[in-house]
């Protein structure tokens, strides 16, 4: 079995339960608690099965790329939400009322947090292939995601993230990180001044 075939589930398993929908019974976190544990399970099962298919910084890649898609899935859901059309996405998302967005997190600080987990998996690992014009559309969607959750812990994140990218900017030079920290400082105030 190739080494693709494992990192796509493995993949999967770290995605799913930033994104998971579902929920039931009286205690509503039981269910997104215990599918994170069954999905931590299985990757620590696929990585004991091909061990010698990994490496530390191929794991740890695969970590960031998976948060990064959670957060762009998370961003996406959290725009339908925002503008009242979360209903469209039944049952694959939470629906909530115009002005609300939290994703299928529940609620909307861990949200946004998980958007400047995204921001943060694209600011410092800029070499994963993906073209700068692609990584600055993303860092747009998570920033407006960020800020439609009307979240002052994810506003306080990404402005200790700015300044932090910053600073890694001018210690390593990578132009990379500069284009996607002005993409996400210009789209931080136009986030901020253009809510309702």
């Amino acid at each position: 079995m190739s080494r693709f075939v494992p990192s796509i589930f493995v993949s999967l398993f770290l995605v799913l339960p930033w994104v998971n929908p579902f929920t039931f019974g009286p205690a509503p976190g039981v269910a997104p608690w215990l599918t994170s544990i069954v999905c931590v399970g299985c990757v620590l099962g696929i990585f004991a099965i091909a061990r010698s298919g990994f490496t530390r910084s191929a794991g740890a890649g695969m970590l960031a790329d998976a948060w990064l898609v959670a957060a762009l899935v998370s961003a996406c859901v959290g725009l339908f939400q925002y503008f009242g059309i979360s209903d469209l996405l039944a049952p694959w998302a939470n629906i909530t009322g115009p002005g609300e967005a939290f994703g299928n997190l529940r609620q909307r600080n861990q949200y946004a947090s998980l958007t400047t987990i995204g921001v943060a998996a694209l600011l410092f690992r800029p070499s994963r292939g993906l073209p700068l014009s692609c990584a600055v559309a993303a860092a747009i969607l998570l920033a407006f995601g960020n800020f439609a959750s009307a979240s002052r812990t994810g506003l306080a994140e990404w402005i200790l993230l700015i300044l932090i990218a910053a600073l890694w900017q001018r210690r390593f030079r990578t132009g990379h990180a500069t284009a996607l920290l002005l993409a996400a400082a210009m789209a931080l105030p136009t986030s901020v001044f253009g809510r309702p």
